[in-house]
């Protein structure tokens, strides 16, 4: 067993990630192609049956061949609807326009701005302003103490960052048929495609936004948190170095520095001190559990 860090292969990475995306596209795609294939196979038969007459009648009267006929009809219709929307698709894609989607990624985050989501940092705040009076306790450690502030910062952004940001994409659309300011959209010159990568674009940027400001506003009333705990640590480790009348001890890493494994070599000798390969096999399936002999 090794202990040497793996260094991240970023292109395996990549790779990973555009397979799995891929096939992902592809599975959806086929669910789409069958469902839209049956759905027309089952509304031509139900064409075929919804005459006058009793569907027994009918099914005594018809022709083997006219209902095959049907079948293939309403497959081939399917077909040629699909093969239709993706050459559609890849017009589409080609002909995109990266000043229209930076021009409705705009007019997304304006709309959103219209809906009062800022209103977001006003609870941030008041839950900043009274998180001192219930997390920080005289008698916890001071590391438990920084982990529960940090866990404090990264809670309170993930609780009120995503439930928004979900309710603003979900609602986004309906409010815009509501209002009808759909209609000034897809009336413009611009493709069905451009529309989504806009919105997706506006809702990503607006999210990183709110996501950066809460992140360093986090940031900061952590280190001012951390802060006064070091002092009164200090304070504290001062007052008692006094009374002992001990040599001050060394000075410590900060809080905010998380535990960094060190790594070193390990060498093994003898009993007489002659230096060699491995420690004495006590049986453990590890070999780096081996026995050190002393001296």
């Amino acid at each position: 067993m090794s202990f040497d860090p793996i260094p991240y292969d970023k292109s395996a990475a990549l790779i990973h990630f555009l397979i799995v995306f891929g096939s992902s596209m592809l599975l959806a795609v086929l669910f789409c192609f069958l469902l839209d294939f049956l759905t027309r196979i089952c509304s031509g038969v139900f064409q075929y049956f919804s005459g006058e007459g009793t569907f027994s009648t009918k099914l005594r009267k018809i022709p083997f061949f006219d209902a095959i006929k049907y079948i293939f009809t309403s497959a081939g219709e399917a077909i040629t609807s699909i093969l239709l929307s993706i050459g559609d698709f890849f017009v589409q894609m080609v002909h995109l326009s990266c000043r229209r989607i930076w021009s409705l990624s705009v007019l997304t985050i304006r709309e959103s701005l219209r809906q009062k989501i800022l209103y977001v940092f006003i609870i941030f705040a008041v839950l900043f302003m009274f998180a001192g009076w219930f997390l920080s306790g005289t008698a916890d450690r001071p590391d438990l103490q920084v982990q529960s502030y940090i866990d404090f910062v990264l809670k309170a952004i993930s609780w009120l960052v995503i439930p928004i940001m979900l309710l603003l994409a979900c609602w986004s659309l309906p409010e815009d048929i509501r209002l009808r300011t759909i209609h000034t959209v897809v009336t413009k010159p611009a493709y069905r495609i451009e529309i989504v990568l806009g919105r997706m674009l506006g809702f990503t940027l607006l999210g990183s936004v709110i996501l950066v400001v809460m992140g360093a506003v986090g940031y900061i009333w952590i280190e001012r948190q951390v802060a006064d705990i070091e002092q009164n640590k200090a304070v504290a480790s001062a007052t008692e170095n006094e009374d002992s009348e001990e040599e001050p001890e060394e000075e410590e890493v900060s809080l905010l520095v998380s535990k960094v494994p060190l790594y070193g070599e390990i060498s093994f000798t003898d009993r007489e001190g002659a230096p060699t390969a491995l420690g004495i096999n006590v049986g453990d399936v590890w070999m780096f559990r081996s026995y050190i002999e002393g001296a």
